[in-house]
């Protein structure tokens, strides 16, 4: 952010952080996947609630890296590398997606703002940075490979290995705008449609 100071956060429930990201996700597999994916999830429980998903979009890719407190490395075929990261890294309390693919370039990286009251998780709110600009993926994809270079050595070349050619960016960021935000709506949109409806005297009180 600091680099790319017209990045500015959007503050998101838990639900509707999950709907970008999976819209996203999914446009990356919808423009033939490839190129390097990197997901980070803060605590192994919360990646192995949505593994199978994961696993599926893993597959797309040409490297996969998942990043959270796992007990281990793990490299299993086909699927993502789960790289451990202490809590007291960054973004071992970050949620963060960043593709680098033919098809598409797209980032998004999301805190949770800190709170002197409990909050069930449902409520949990956080702060999003997103961005389809080749240059701020790039400086994102960046970071994260750094931080691997240090724990997982291998799986950082590999990973570097796996970027696209960098003259291939305007070809992908062609129409992706537009295609994302649909997406990126119609699931937002199916959310609301999908949530309980509130009384006509609750939505005035």
């Amino acid at each position: 952010a600091s680099a790319h100071p017209q990045l500015r956060p959007t503050v998101m429930s838990k639900r509707a952080l999950l709907g970008v990201t999976q819209a996203v996700e999914d446009e990356y597999c919808a423009r033939g996947g490839g190129g390097l994916l990197i997901g980070s999830f803060q605590r192994a429980r919360f990646y192995r609630q949505i593994q199978p998903r994961w696993d599926g979009i893993a597959r797309c890719a040409e490297v996969a890296v998942a990043l959270a407190d796992f007990a281990a490395l793990c490299e299993p075929k086909h699927l993502a590398v789960e790289v451990p990261v202490d809590a007291d890294e960054p973004l071992g309390r970050e949620w963060t997606l960043s593709i680098e693919a033919p098809g598409i370039r797209a980032c998004l990286a999301a805190w949770e703002p800190a709170t002197s009251v409990s909050v069930s998780d449902a409520t949990r709110r956080f702060e999003v940075l997103w961005s389809f600009d080749p240059s701020v993926v790039r400086a994102g994809s960046e970071i994260v490979m750094s931080l691997l270079d240090r724990l997982a050595p291998e799986v950082g070349g590999r990973a570097r290995s796996a970027l696209p050619p960098a003259d291939t960016a305007t070809l992908a960021a062609r129409g992706l705008g537009s295609s994302l935000s649909h997406r990126i709506v119609g699931y937002l949109a199916a959310m609301v449609d999908q949530a309980p409806a509130a009384s006509p005297r609750a939505v005035y009180e």
